[in-house]
């Protein structure tokens, strides 16, 4: 994460402006987890209509 490189600078630093680097890129990385810029895997549990298949066979 880059955000994590902006808090480091800012703990050597204690510079306002670096506290504020790193929240700008912090806010950037939490939307883009939001937006899904960020792939994922995981499974999906719907037969593509939104409902689950409780059937087996």
């Amino acid at each position: 994460m880059k955000a994590e490189g902006e808090w480091e600078r800012f703990t050597c630093s204690g510079s306002i402006s670096d506290y504020l680097l790193f929240k700008d890129q912090e806010a950037r990385e939490d939307a883009a987890d939001r937006t899904g810029e960020k792939c994922h895997a995981g499974f999906c549990s719907s037969n593509g209509h939104g409902f689950k298949d409780n059937t087996s066979g």
